[in-house]
């Protein structure tokens, strides 16, 4: 929303960051207010949105280590039935790279996976829904495919 100015293909991004520019310098008087902003594209904010009295309290967040992946991964399993074979500390290393909300992804790609894949077996069996480790190495391995060009997010 407020890239570069002169790095849009037409005005219109420009004159968005200029709008914000002049609304940011207008809150300096008001009291209470406080303006939050987050990207992981920091190199491609305007610079001047950058400088004292604007956005000048930068926070850098890291990518979460095993131990904190594993942790995600309890929080967002701690309601699911899981089968005794879902090992979360080997999930955690297997998602080695991926933030939280790709974690949290995985953990609701690995319900769907294992839903469609329950459904898709005999209607007379009984509907098994504990989770297995399978599915949530189905689920990584579909946040890890490959994405066509055109959908891809750089970092």
């Amino acid at each position: 929303m407020a890239s570069a100015r002169g790095s849009h293909i037409s005005d219109t991004g420009d004159t968005i960051t200029s709008q914000l520019l002049t609304e940011l310098d207008g809150l300096e008087g008001l009291r209470g207010v406080t303006v939050i902003g987050a990207t992981n594209r920091k190199h491609a904010i305007d610079p001047a949105l950058l400088r004292p009295g604007r956005f000048e309290l930068h926070l850098e967040t890291r990518l979460p280590d095993a131990t904190e992946r594993a942790e995600i991964f309890s929080i967002h399993t701690r309601k699911l039935p899981l089968h005794a074979d879902v090992d979360i500390a080997a999930l955690a290393a297997q998602a080695d790279g991926l933030d939280g909300s790709q974690i949290a992804f995985v953990c609701r790609e690995a319900v769907m996976a294992h839903l469609r894949h329950a459904i898709g077996q005999s209607k007379e069996a009984p509907l098994n829904l504990e989770l297995h480790h399978d599915d949530f190495q189905r689920a990584l391995e579909h946040l890890k495919s490959p994405l066509p060009p055109e959908k891809r997010v750089t970092r």
